[in-house]
Formats: C-alpha cells, sequence, structure tokens
C-alpha cells in the first residue's frame, strides 16, 4: 500500500469528493482529511505514483 499527501485542501472536503477524484487511479484503501490536507491510501503504490504525476500542482476544489 502506498499513502499519497493531498496538501492544501478547502476545510469544506468530503471524502466522498476526495474518492470521486481520485478513484480512476486504481483501488483506494483508505482517506484520511485533516485541517487543510489529508491523505489517500491506494492498495497499489504505482497507483499512487501515477495520480501524483497527473494531480500535482492541479485545481480541487478552488485550491491548488
Amino acid at each position: 500500500m502506498s499513502r499519497l499527501f493531498l496538501g492544501n485542501l478547502p476545510p469544506d472536503v468530503a471524502p466522498r469528493e476526495i474518492e470521486d477524484r481520485f478513484r480512476d487511479f486504481g483501488k483506494i484503501v483508505d482517506i484520511v482529511i485533516k485541517p487543510n490536507f489529508g491523505f489517500v491510501e491506494f492498495r497499489d503504490e504505482r497507483d499512487a505514483r501515477e495520480a501524483m504525476d497527473r494531480m500535482n500542482n492541479r485545481d480541487f476544489m478552488g485550491k491548488r
């Protein structure tokens, strides 16, 4: 498993919104949300790397 850090999240983000954005990269094992940041954990490290490469510096709910 591989955990991907999500920085600068909006304060009202819901786990479902993160799942909707990241599920196409692979099997999500867990989503953890903290104030302004969070983590999405993938079963496969390759999926996490692809998500990181494709989503880095992209806008998400008005935040980069």
